[in-house]
């Protein structure tokens, strides 16, 4: 990825103690994540920067992007899994008040 004061120049892929500050801040807060996140961001323009201004080749700005990648979905992975109670718990709740709102809505139905 490359860093939001390099934009277009590579940067080393996420070392552990960026790993662990996408964790603590939650893995959109990282500043590196910032420029993705602006409304008018886009992709085509980014990408084209991005390979402009490189020293590497396309295929090398290729595989940071992918094992960039990897590192979101092991995060999101991790997340996920550390929070697997209360998302269970929040998917409860939502069938209770789907169920509760069918309830209503017969009843409703019914006057």
């Amino acid at each position: 990825f490359s860093r939001p004061g390099n934009m277009g120049v590579a940067s080393p892929a996420l070392d552990l103690e960026d790993a662990g500050a996408l964790q603590l801040e939650g893995p959109l807060s990282h500043p590196m994540y910032r420029p993705f996140m602006q409304a008018d961001w886009s992709v085509a323009e980014h990408t084209s920067s991005v390979l402009a201004g490189s020293h590497t080749t396309a295929q090398a700005e290729s595989e940071h992007l992918r094992e960039g990648v990897r590192v979101l979905d092991a995060q999101l992975a991790t997340e996920v899994s550390g929070r697997s109670t209360e998302l269970l718990r929040n998917v409860r709740r939502m069938l209770d008040a789907e169920r509760s709102l069918a309830d209503v809505v017969l009843s409703v139905e019914s006057l």
